[in-house]
Protein backbone atom coordinates (compact mmCIF):
# COMPACT_ATOMS: atom_id res chain seq x y z
CA UNK A 1 0.00 0.00 0.00
CA UNK A 2 1.25 3.41 -1.07
CA UNK A 3 1.74 6.20 2.02
CA UNK A 4 1.13 9.30 1.21
CA UNK A 5 2.56 12.80 2.88
CA UNK A 6 0.91 15.92 2.95
CA UNK A 7 2.91 16.67 -0.06
CA UNK A 8 2.69 13.39 -2.08
CA UNK A 9 0.00 14.31 -4.87
CA UNK A 10 -3.11 11.36 -4.63
CA UNK A 11 -5.22 10.09 -7.68
CA UNK A 12 -8.00 9.50 -6.17
CA UNK A 13 -9.34 9.90 -2.44
CA UNK A 14 -11.61 7.95 -0.70
CA UNK A 15 -13.45 8.47 2.89
CA UNK A 16 -13.37 5.28 4.80
CA UNK A 17 -15.20 4.40 7.69
CA UNK A 18 -14.50 1.51 9.97
CA UNK A 19 -16.72 -0.33 11.84
CA UNK A 20 -16.57 -1.95 15.08
CA UNK A 21 -14.58 -5.30 13.94
CA UNK A 22 -12.46 -2.95 11.79
CA UNK A 23 -13.42 -3.29 8.13
CA UNK A 24 -14.15 -1.07 5.37
CA UNK A 25 -18.27 -0.52 5.21
CA UNK A 26 -18.42 2.99 3.74
CA UNK A 27 -16.26 4.34 0.79
CA UNK A 28 -16.83 6.87 -1.30
CA UNK A 29 -15.04 10.09 -3.49
CA UNK A 30 -13.86 12.44 -1.43
CA UNK A 31 -15.02 15.18 -3.91
CA UNK A 32 -18.53 13.76 -3.72
CA UNK A 33 -18.58 13.36 0.37
CA UNK A 34 -20.01 16.25 1.88
CA UNK A 35 -23.08 16.96 -0.66
CA UNK A 36 -26.73 16.02 1.25
CA UNK A 37 -28.85 14.77 -1.62
CA UNK A 38 -31.65 15.99 -2.79
CA UNK A 39 -34.65 15.05 -5.11
CA UNK A 40 -33.27 14.86 -9.15
CA UNK A 41 -29.77 13.70 -7.57
CA UNK A 42 -28.20 10.77 -7.30
CA UNK A 43 -27.58 7.40 -5.25
CA UNK A 44 -24.50 8.45 -3.79
CA UNK A 45 -21.52 5.77 -4.64
CA UNK A 46 -21.30 4.32 -1.23
CA UNK A 47 -20.96 0.39 -0.05
CA UNK A 48 -22.34 -0.17 3.37
CA UNK A 49 -22.09 -3.78 5.49
CA UNK A 50 -25.48 -5.42 5.87
CA UNK A 51 -26.46 -7.50 8.84
CA UNK A 52 -24.49 -10.57 7.78
CA UNK A 53 -21.46 -8.35 7.08
CA UNK A 54 -21.76 -8.17 3.45
CA UNK A 55 -21.21 -4.87 1.51
CA UNK A 56 -23.84 -3.58 -0.52
CA UNK A 57 -23.18 -1.46 -3.47
CA UNK A 58 -26.21 0.87 -3.58
CA UNK A 59 -25.18 2.53 -6.82
CA UNK A 60 -24.47 -0.81 -8.22
CA UNK A 61 -27.69 -2.23 -7.02
CA UNK A 62 -29.45 0.88 -8.42
CA UNK A 63 -28.45 0.02 -12.56
CA UNK A 64 -30.59 -3.08 -11.95
CA UNK A 65 -33.46 -2.37 -9.94
CA UNK A 66 -35.48 0.68 -7.98
CA UNK A 67 -34.19 1.43 -4.60
CA UNK A 68 -36.45 2.14 -1.28
CA UNK A 69 -34.24 3.36 1.58
CA UNK A 70 -35.78 3.74 4.80
CA UNK A 71 -33.97 5.45 7.60
CA UNK A 72 -35.23 4.39 11.24
CA UNK A 73 -33.43 5.60 14.85
CA UNK A 74 -32.79 2.97 16.75
CA UNK A 75 -33.23 -1.32 15.56
CA UNK A 76 -35.99 -2.99 17.68
CA UNK A 77 -37.44 -0.22 19.32
CA UNK A 78 -41.34 0.41 18.83
CA UNK A 79 -42.07 2.90 15.96
CA UNK A 80 -38.81 1.18 13.80
CA UNK A 81 -40.60 -2.23 14.33
CA UNK A 82 -43.68 -0.37 13.01
CA UNK A 83 -42.00 0.86 9.68
CA UNK A 84 -39.53 -2.30 9.16
CA UNK A 85 -42.46 -4.35 9.16
CA UNK A 86 -44.59 -2.37 6.81
CA UNK A 87 -42.16 -2.59 4.64
CA UNK A 88 -41.98 -6.45 5.17
CA UNK A 89 -45.68 -6.63 4.64
CA UNK A 90 -45.83 -4.63 1.35
CA UNK A 91 -42.59 -6.33 0.00
CA UNK A 92 -43.95 -8.30 -2.80
CA UNK A 93 -45.60 -5.77 -4.05
CA UNK A 94 -42.89 -3.31 -3.69
CA UNK A 95 -40.41 -6.72 -5.35
CA UNK A 96 -43.14 -6.90 -8.06
CA UNK A 97 -42.33 -3.24 -9.22
CA UNK A 98 -38.84 -4.03 -9.79
CA UNK A 99 -37.76 -2.17 -6.36
CA UNK A 100 -35.11 -3.47 -3.90
CA UNK A 101 -36.15 -2.63 0.32
CA UNK A 102 -33.31 -1.54 2.19
CA UNK A 103 -33.40 -0.32 6.10
CA UNK A 104 -30.55 2.16 7.40
CA UNK A 105 -29.35 3.59 10.50
CA UNK A 106 -26.53 3.83 13.26
CA UNK A 107 -26.65 0.18 14.69
CA UNK A 108 -24.51 -2.34 14.28
CA UNK A 109 -24.13 -5.27 11.78
CA UNK A 110 -25.28 -7.50 14.89
CA UNK A 111 -27.81 -5.63 16.37
CA UNK A 112 -29.21 -5.79 12.60
CA UNK A 113 -29.28 -9.24 12.07
CA UNK A 114 -30.93 -9.68 15.53
CA UNK A 115 -33.71 -7.01 14.41
CA UNK A 116 -34.33 -8.46 11.19
CA UNK A 117 -34.43 -12.55 12.90
CA UNK A 118 -36.80 -11.30 15.38
CA UNK A 119 -39.01 -9.22 13.04
CA UNK A 120 -38.64 -11.73 9.93
CA UNK A 121 -37.45 -9.01 7.47
CA UNK A 122 -37.05 -10.16 4.13
CA UNK A 123 -34.85 -7.47 2.97
CA UNK A 124 -30.75 -5.94 4.11
CA UNK A 125 -30.32 -3.82 6.78
CA UNK A 126 -27.76 -1.52 6.61
CA UNK A 127 -24.87 -0.59 9.05
CA UNK A 128 -24.04 3.12 9.30
CA UNK A 129 -22.23 3.58 12.41
CA UNK A 130 -20.56 6.54 11.54
CA UNK A 131 -23.42 8.14 9.73
CA UNK A 132 -21.71 8.72 6.36
CA UNK A 133 -24.71 7.86 4.35
CA UNK A 134 -27.57 9.15 6.73
CA UNK A 135 -25.65 12.68 6.50
CA UNK A 136 -25.22 12.43 3.14
CA UNK A 137 -29.12 11.80 2.36
CA UNK A 138 -30.05 14.72 4.88
CA UNK A 139 -31.25 12.57 7.93
CA UNK A 140 -28.94 13.24 10.57
CA UNK A 141 -29.95 15.81 13.30
CA UNK A 142 -27.72 18.14 14.95
CA UNK A 143 -27.39 16.57 17.83
CA UNK A 144 -26.21 13.29 16.04
CA UNK A 145 -29.02 11.39 16.38
CA UNK A 146 -31.35 10.32 12.95
CA UNK A 147 -34.87 11.74 11.57
CA UNK A 148 -36.97 8.75 10.40
CA UNK A 149 -37.04 8.88 6.85
CA UNK A 150 -37.34 6.96 3.20
CA UNK A 151 -35.89 7.92 -0.15
CA UNK A 152 -36.67 6.07 -4.18
CA UNK A 153 -33.79 5.85 -6.08
CA UNK A 154 -34.92 5.60 -9.75
CA UNK A 155 -33.86 2.03 -11.38
CA UNK A 156 -31.38 2.22 -14.21
CA UNK A 157 -30.06 6.18 -13.15
CA UNK A 158 -29.98 5.84 -9.49
CA UNK A 159 -31.71 9.45 -9.52
CA UNK A 160 -33.72 10.59 -6.55
CA UNK A 161 -37.39 10.43 -7.04
CA UNK A 162 -38.80 10.93 -3.46
CA UNK A 163 -37.14 11.97 -0.32
CA UNK A 164 -39.09 12.20 2.77
CA UNK A 165 -37.19 13.36 6.43
CA UNK A 166 -39.21 13.57 9.60
CA UNK A 167 -42.14 11.13 8.84
CA UNK A 168 -43.94 9.04 11.30
CA UNK A 169 -43.51 4.90 10.24
CA UNK A 170 -46.66 4.32 9.00
CA UNK A 171 -46.52 7.54 6.53
CA UNK A 172 -43.02 6.23 6.05
CA UNK A 173 -44.80 2.76 4.27
CA UNK A 174 -47.93 4.23 3.03
CA UNK A 175 -46.18 7.22 1.44
CA UNK A 176 -43.38 5.08 0.09
CA UNK A 177 -45.78 2.04 -1.39
CA UNK A 178 -47.79 4.79 -3.28
CA UNK A 179 -44.65 5.84 -5.01
CA UNK A 180 -43.29 2.26 -6.24
CA UNK A 181 -47.00 0.82 -7.10
CA UNK A 182 -49.58 4.00 -7.95
CA UNK A 183 -51.72 2.17 -4.90
CA UNK A 184 -52.38 2.65 -0.90
CA UNK A 185 -50.62 0.69 1.26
Amino acid sequence: MTEYTSSTPRRSTRLNTKDAVGSEPIKEKEQDSNKVINVGDFIPDLTLLNQDEIPVSLSELAKSRGIVIFAYPKASTPGCTKQGCGFRDNYPQIQAADYEVFGLSFDSCKSQKSFQTKQNFPYDLLSDPEGVLIERLGAKKPDGKLFRSHWIFEKGTGKCLVKEIEISPLDSVDKAFQVITGSNA
